[in-house]
């Protein structure tokens, strides 16, 4: 939930100091002062509008959260779940996660597999996960993810947040592992990081 936010001059609930103002559609000055006050700054109404004051404490909290990175591995319990048999690759390489970072990107990371080979006739298309509906693009977008094979591999990232695999780009048939690191993108408007930021 976003803070309340502060602004500059008087407050209309305590200053009780000469012609102080009784809405905050009537508050307009930015120096502090007592009475009506000026702003220095009116639009092409004549209208002064109220200045949003960044305090200490607000940076400090704004630092915080973009300095945190929060893993989500797909397959934890309240996680994405696999699906048509992906799974991890194995314990010796990163497991398949997202984070979504301050400025409103998704990362991908991590080597996933499938259990039963890859065809790249019959399961071009074949869902891997699906990302919650904040993370989704707004438009399908395609990416190259190296893996085994040695091949080389597309993935579609579709607008409701379904990443699958769409098929070989170069190399082996039975595809057993594609690396998601270095997959990003911007994610929708409805960001609860953004918003916390706000």
């Amino acid at each position: 939930m976003s803070p309340e936010p502060h602004w500059a001059g008087q407050n209309p609930v305590t200053d009780t100091g000469g012609g102080g103002t009784s809405t905050l559609a009537d508050l307009s000055d930015v120096s502090g002062q007592p009475g009506p006050g000026k702003s220095p700054v009116y639009d092409d109404t004549g209208i002064a509008n109220l200045i949003e004051i960044t305090t200490e404490q607000r940076f400090e909290d704004v630092l915080t959260v973009v300095a945190t990175v929060e893993l989500h591995n797909i397959g934890d319990p309240g996680e994405p779940p696999f699906l048509n048999s992906f799974a991890a690759y194995g314990p010796a390489y990163c497991t398949p996660r997202w984070r979504l970072a301050a400025n409103n990107v998704v990362h991908l990371e991590g080597l996933i597999c499938r259990t039963v080979p890859l065809d790249h006739v019959a399961d071009a298309g074949t869902p891997m996960f699906q990302l919650p509906a904040e993370l989704a693009p707004d438009a399908a977008q395609m990416f190259i993810a190296g893996g085994s094979g040695p091949s080389i591999s597309y993935l579609d990232l579709r607008v409701d947040g379904t990443l699958a695999w769409g098929g070989i780009l170069f190399g082996a048939d039975a595809e057993t592992a594609i690396s998601l690191c270095g997959i990003s993108w911007n994610a929708t408007s409805n960001n609860p990081i953004a918003r916390a930021l706000k």
